[in-house]
């Protein structure tokens, strides 16, 4: 969906999987594809993210949080 809610594209998920966030992987960070899709980029933004939405809920970030990962496809 786009920023107006118009559908833009279709996914097939290809694989979901349960990690901590010290352990995301440099393929995982390069298939995002954000920044430079580097680990250290990866890190660094999602980190931020983590703890500013933590925070809402009187939670602090640490990095044994569990992640789910999703990895798709565009159909």
């Amino acid at each position: 969906m786009n920023s107006e809610d118009e559908a833009i594209c279709i996914i097939r998920t290809t694989n979901v999987y349960i990690t901590t966030f010290e352990k995301v992987s440099e393929k995982h960070s390069f298939l995002e594809g954000e920044g430079d899709r580097t680990l250290e980029y990866w890190k660094n933004v999602h980190q931020k993210f983590f703890t500013d939405e933590l925070k809402t809920i009187g939670q602090t970030f640490n990095s044994q949080i569990e992640l789910i990962c999703e990895e798709f496809e565009v159909v």
